[in-house]
């Protein structure tokens, strides 16, 4: 729960509000799981093999069949995300799916495409977004960064240093599948040099022409009922 919360607060420092929040022990909790596991057997596409059960999800264009229940007993993160994108679909039918990934998950396309293809669901519904790694470069050189030794640059420090308006125009200016270099001296930078700036001072200069032309429709507006009211009949 904290570390939801954590999520949520950053999130909605950087300006992106989420509707729904779903948990994977939610889905356990509501046999979500189980029904889908039942639909697939139903549809003759799960067999075991090696103590284990397996979807054969090769019939849907994978490389490989995937584990759905180990040989303990336990079921995969796999399964959670073939449960997980039934739900959604169950609660909007006409939904697009959509899933953010990243940058080491290019193989799960096929393969969570293979889990709505063996519910019955058209797999091209769902949209697979791979993103790209996010370089923080400072003085010239890029910051070495490691998730194994704890060394990384969090979001919250990045809003921190350069505020809310750079972060997300840097993290947008180039396609999700494109390596980012966010260069942290160009973004403090209060000139032309910086693209955040310079559509800054342009928003503040469109906003002021847009006030005063606004201003003056308002006087030329309120002087034409002045002349109206005092015109003679």
């Amino acid at each position: 729960e904290e570390m939801v919360a954590g999520i949520r607060e950053t999130l909605r420092r950087y300006g992106v509000e989420l509707d729904n929040w779903a948990s994977e022990r939610a889905l356990h909790e509501s046999g979500a799981l189980e029904r889908a596991l039942t639909d697939l057997r139903e549809a003759g596409h799960v067999y075991e093999s090696e103590g284990a059960i397996w979807l054969r999800t090769t019939d849907f264009g994978d490389d490989k069949d995937r584990v759905l229940i180990r040989s303990g007993g336990e079921s995969t993160y796999y399964l959670s995300d073939v449960a997980y994108h039934r739900d959604k679909l169950e609660r909007n039918p006409s939904a697009s799916l959509i899933d953010v990934l990243g940058a080491d998950h290019h193989g799960y396309v096929e393969r969570l495409r293979a889990g709505l293809g063996a519910l019955g669901f058209e797999p091209e519904r769902l949209e697979i977004a791979i993103m790209q790694l996010v370089h923080v470069v400072e003085r010239g050189e890029r910051a070495q960064m490691s998730k194994r030794k704890g060394e990384f640059v969090s979001l919250d420090e990045l809003i921190d240093d350069i505020g809310v308006d750079a972060t997300r125009y840097f993290m947008l200016q180039r396609s999700h599948d494109t390596t980012v270099d966010l260069d942290l001296e160009l973004a403090r930078r209060t000139s032309s040099d910086n693209p955040v700036y310079y559509v800054q001072y342009a928003h503040a200069r469109i906003a002021s022409i847009l006030r005063k032309a606004g201003e003056r429709a308002v006087e030329r507006a309120a002087g034409a009922e002045l002349t109206a009211v005092s015109a003679p009949v």
